[in-house]
């Protein structure tokens, strides 16, 4: 349940305003894995993202083995424009 932040560039067109998860972007009551057309995959699990801005992503690291895992960040998530990045290997560990 680590927080973890990716910087990189367009996450989001260029000059939209960063967003923070708010109560109405709940999904029955949990931070959602889609937000603001961004998904994170930690492997092939995707994380909980409250975060969103033009160069950064914030999100939970999710329940996963610990060890070796890629990271991608998908812009346009469920959408025909769906764009994934190229992983990024991390190492997860289990506390």
């Amino acid at each position: 349940g680590a927080i973890a932040s990716i910087f990189g560039q367009q996450f989001t067109a260029p000059g939209a305003p960063l967003r923070r998860v708010s109560g109405a972007d709940l999904v029955n009551g949990q931070v959602p894995q889609v937000f603001a057309g961004v998904c994170i995959l930690v492997g092939t699990v995707r994380a909980p993202v409250f975060l969103v801005a033009e160069t950064q992503v914030n999100f939970q690291i999710p329940r996963v083995d610990a060890g070796r895992a890629d990271i991608r960040v998908v812009t346009g998530c469920g959408s025909q424009n769906e764009s994934t990045s190229p992983a990024e290997p991390v190492n997860i560990v289990a506390r």
